[in-house]
């Protein structure tokens, strides 16, 4: 994995981040490209800082289990499985929502 320290701050290379989310760089790049990922340029190379997938997973995971929830609830009260919680299916669910 390649990680940069930079004020501080541990900042990942596109492939590490898309690792780390379970998803690929072309998926990245579209999350990047969208706006729900942030990122920064460090000598002409694009950097994610780590707290950035922290609070990109945190609020789309928060986000998505929310609307299960309700889309469950609605649908009989049925239990939520926990592949529908697996953060490749939710990354997945979001990029096709776009």
């Amino acid at each position: 994995m390649s990680t940069t320290m930079y004020n501080n701050e541990t900042l990942l290379s596109k492939s590490a981040a898309a690792a780390l989310l379970g998803i690929g760089k072309t998926n990245l790049a579209k999350l990047i490209g969208s706006g729900k990922i942030k990122y920064i340029e460090l000598d002409r190379r694009i950097k994610i800082p780590y707290q950035e997938i922290k609070r990109f997973l945190s609020d789309n995971l928060a986000a998505s289990t929310q609307k299960t929830n309700n889309e469950h609830l609605a649908k009989s009260r049925k239990i939520v499985s926990e592949n529908e919680f697996d953060t490749r299916n939710m990354l997945k669910r979001l990029l096709m929502e776009n």
